[in-house]
Order: C-alpha cells, then structure tokens, then sequence
C-alpha cells in the first residue's frame, strides 16, 4: 500500500508545501493534486537534520547556498537601495 502512494504522489503536482528549519530541526507539510484530487502530505514534525550524515556535501553546497540566500533576501525585501560603492542594502519593513 505504501509503494503504491509513493508511485502516486511522484505523479501529482505539488499545490502547496511548507516547510520550515528551525534550531535544526524540520517541519513540512503540503499538498499534491494527482489526478484531479488534492492529496495532503504526510506530515514531517521535527526532524532532526543534523542527524543526517549528509554534513560533507552541504559543506560543498555552501557557496551555492550563500547566493540561493541572497537572492532570497531580495525577493523578500520591500526596498533595495543601490549605493555607490556601497553595493546593495536589502531593507525589510519600513523603508528609511
């Protein structure tokens, strides 16, 4: 029964997902449409990341990282201010 969801879920179209790191730990839940019918994920509640033996190759990621973050920063921020020599100042909340 479980094969035959998985198979199921790799069909659909993801909806919604969210998914939160926090002190660690990972948090996800979500929704797929398979065939015209929302299916909820099975919920993930705390999981402890660092408890997978994957720190070699997130090292390796890291420069990676460092941009997918900054590029994130600007999408979230409300003002971005170009300074001349200052490069870039990503503003969240009120403008200055």
């Amino acid at each position: 029964m479980m094969v035959k969801q998985r198979k199921l879920l790799r069909q659909g179209t993801p909806r919604w997902i969210e998914l939160q790191i926090k002190d660690g730990n990972l948090s996800l839940r979500g929704e797929v449409e398979v065939k015209g019918a929302l299916i909820k994920l099975p919920e993930i509640r705390r999981f402890n990341v660092a408890l997978l033996p994957i720190k070699d190759k997130l090292n390796e990621q890291a420069p990676k990282l460092r941009h997918l973050t900054q590029l994130l920063k600007i999408l979230v921020s409300n003002t971005i201010l170009v300074n001349q020599g200052e490069g870039l100042r990503l503003i969240r909340g009120e403008t200055p």
